[in-house]
């Protein structure tokens, strides 16, 4: 009888044995799946990483494009509006000239009269002081 018990007893062994060694194996196979699944992630990290990489060297190329555009049209506005004030400029110094020059041949239309003193110009006269200066003879 003992020594059905000890058989008794190594059946129970073997048996627990046998239901760990299953657990176990179902343990490995658990672990197999969860590294496939991080190697498949891992793998789609890297393919993603690349395409990145990839599309962030295309958006710097871009970028640096923008960029220079962005000067160039600094640059291009820059000379436009120092072109429109030298006109702008231009155009305010002629009106001022022009003032000038109206006001000098008023000032020169007075003196002909003083110095022609039976000369008189009429104020709505087209006879400019410029065509008649020339024409003034002295004795």
């Amino acid at each position: 009888m003992e020594m059905e018990a000890k058989l008794d007893q190594l059946r129970e062994l073997v048996e627990t044995a046998d239901r760990d060694k299953v657990e176990l194996l179902n343990q490995l196979e658990e672990e197999k799946r969860k590294v496939e699944d991080l190697q498949f992630t891992v793998e789609e990290a890297c393919i993603t990483k690349g395409d990145l990489e990839v599309a962030t060297v295309s958006e710097r190329s871009r970028i640096m494009e923008l960029e220079r555009e962005v000067v160039e049209l600094q640059l291009r506005l820059r000379s436009s509006q120092q072109t429109e004030g030298a006109v702008s400029l231009s155009t305010e110094e002629l009106s001022n000239l022009k003032a000038q020059a109206q006001s000098q041949e008023k000032k020169v239309g007075g003196l002909i009269v003083l110095v022609c003193p039976g000369f008189r110009l009429q104020p709505d006269s087209s006879l400019s002081v410029q065509a008649f200066v020339p024409a003034l003879s002295y004795p």
